[in-house]
């Protein structure tokens, strides 16, 4: 054996001094430039077409909005929407009305509902449309208070 020292000799000649190539890289992204740059001005000038032909066809937006069938506008203002929809819930929650004045059914506001079951306690009986009084238990509740077997 030789103690000396064998170096390692690259058998290809073509050999870099790094792995990357910066000239690769570089046509790569001007490449995906060209292309995403094509591709928008493409749809651009499809969408500036479509457009035109949308004007000529519909005119403007606000003629279309107003011809189509009111179930099918759109919401133009959220905020006035939404508070003019809780006063209108608001007022049926406080609304006391007949709802079937022959069989006695009566609606009461919903103050007068939750003073009632306060006063009366959910557990308390209630008045059923036939005027016969009706315990708040489910049918099963009372079944099983009554069972006494052993």
């Amino acid at each position: 054996m030789t103690s000396e020292k064998t170096k390692a000799v690259n058998p290809n000649p073509d050999y870099r001094d790094r792995d990357i190539r910066v000239r690769n890289i570089v046509i790569f992204l001007v490449a995906m430039g060209i292309v995403c740059g094509g591709t928008m001005v493409g749809m651009l000038y499809y969408l500036g077409r479509e457009r035109r032909n949308w004007q000529q066809q519909w005119g403007d937006s606000p003629q279309i909005i107003s011809s189509l069938p009111e179930g099918l506008r759109l919401q133009v203002n959220e905020k006035a929407d939404l508070l003019e929809q809780r006063a209108y819930e608001n007022q049926e929650l406080r609304k006391t009305e007949w709802v079937d004045k022959d069989a006695g059914i009566a609606r009461i506001s919903i103050d007068d509902a939750m003073a009632l079951v306060e006063e009366i306690g959910w557990e308390g009986s209630f008045a059923s449309p036939t005027g016969k009084v009706q315990s708040a238990e489910t049918p099963t509740q009372q079944s099983v208070a009554t069972d006494n077997r052993p």
